[in-house]
C-alpha cells in the first residue's frame, strides 16, 4: 500500500523549478538565434574610390572627317606667272574648292577642370582640287586635278557642360600643294614641254566647332576652319613672288576615344 506525501518543503521545491527551467530554455533560444547573426555581421566598411565624372581622363583619340577646302590668293587667280630661269616658267592655276579626308590621332584630356577639356594631336589632310590657269598663249588651260597635302598639329580646347560640347582650335604645320603639269619647260631643241610641280610652306589653321556625346567613347565632330598659308619652295626652286594665301575649310566627322 503506497503512502501519499504531504510534505509542504518538497512541494515548493518542484514549484520553483519550474520558472527556472522555462527561464533556461528562454536562455537558450535566444542564444541560438543571436549567435548566427553574431557570426554574419559584416566588418567596418571598405573604402572604395569611385571615378567621379569631373575627374581627369587621359584617352587617346582618333579622328576621321570629311573635308571640304578652298583655296584662295592673288598667286591662285589663274593668270599668275613664275619664272625660275630662262628656261622654265611656272603658270599658276585657279584652283577649286575640293573635297578630302584629314584624320588625326593624338590624346585627349577630358576634365582638366570640370567644364575644360583639352586634344591635342596630329593630322594629315589630303584634298584633290581642279586647276585652270587662263594665260597659256592668251588662253586657259584646264590642269590634272592639283592635290593638296597637309601635315599639321592640332589644339583644341572643350567646354564640356553638356552632350554638346563646343570647342575652338589651332592647327600650324606644313603645306605641299602638287600641280601636275604646272611649270614649262624649253628643251634644247626650242619644244616646249609640261613638268609637275609641287609648291611647299607652312599654314596655320584656326577653327571652331561642335562635338556631340553620343555614347563615353564615340563622338560627332563638325569643324569650320580659317587658314593663312605662305608656299616659300618649290620642286624647281625658291619661290620669291608668294605671300600668305587665305583658305577655308569645313569637316564632318566622327571621334573615337579608347
Amino acid at each position: 500500500m503506497t503512502q501519499r506525501s504531504d510534505n509542504p518543503l518538497c512541494v515548493s521545491r518542484k514549484a520553483s523549478a519550474i520558472p527556472l527551467a522555462l527561464a533556461l530554455a528562454v536562455s537558450l533560444v535566444f542564444l541560438s538565434l543571436s549567435i548566427p547573426a553574431w557570426a554574419e555581421s559584416p566588418g567596418p566598411p571598405v573604402q572604395t574610390t569611385a571615378r567621379g565624372a569631373n575627374d581627369v581622363g587621359v584617352r587617346a583619340y582618333l579622328r576621321l572627317p570629311a573635308t571640304y577646302t578652298i583655296l584662295r590668293g592673288t598667286e591662285f587667280d589663274g593668270r599668275s606667272v613664275h619664272t625660275f630661269d630662262a628656261v622654265r616658267t611656272a603658270y599658276l592655276p585657279k584652283i577649286s574648292g575640293g573635297f578630302g579626308v584629314k584624320p588625326s590621332i593624338g590624346v585627349a584630356f577630358d576634365h582638366v577642370l570640370p567644364w575644360f577639356g583639352i586634344m591635342t594631336g596630329v593630322s594629315f589632310g589630303y584634298s584633290k582640287h581642279q586647276a585652270i590657269s587662263y594665260n597659256v598663249g592668251n588662253s586657259w588651260y584646264e590642269h590634272p586635278d592639283a592635290k593638296l597635302y597637309q601635315v599639321e598639329l592640332e589644339f583644341r580646347a572643350l567646354l564640356e557642360l553638356w552632350d554638346f560640347k563646343p570647342f575652338v582650335g589651332i592647327s600650324p604645320g606644313f603645306t605641299f600643294l602638287s600641280l601636275p603639269h604646272g611649270i614649262t619647260q624649253i628643251g634644247v631643241d626650242h619644244i616646249v614641254s609640261w613638268s609637275d610641280l609641287t609648291l611647299r610652306g607652312f599654314s596655320m589653321e584656326e577653327q571652331v566647332g561642335m562635338l556631340y556625346q553620343v555614347v563615353p567613347a564615340l563622338a560627332l565632330d563638325a569643324t569650320m576652319g580659317f587658314r593663312l598659308q605662305r608656299l616659300t619652295s618649290s620642286s624647281a626652286g625658291t619661290l620669291s613672288i608668294f605671300g600668305f594665301s587665305p583658305g577655308w575649310s569645313a569637316s564632318l566627322g566622327v571621334v573615337a576615344k579608347y
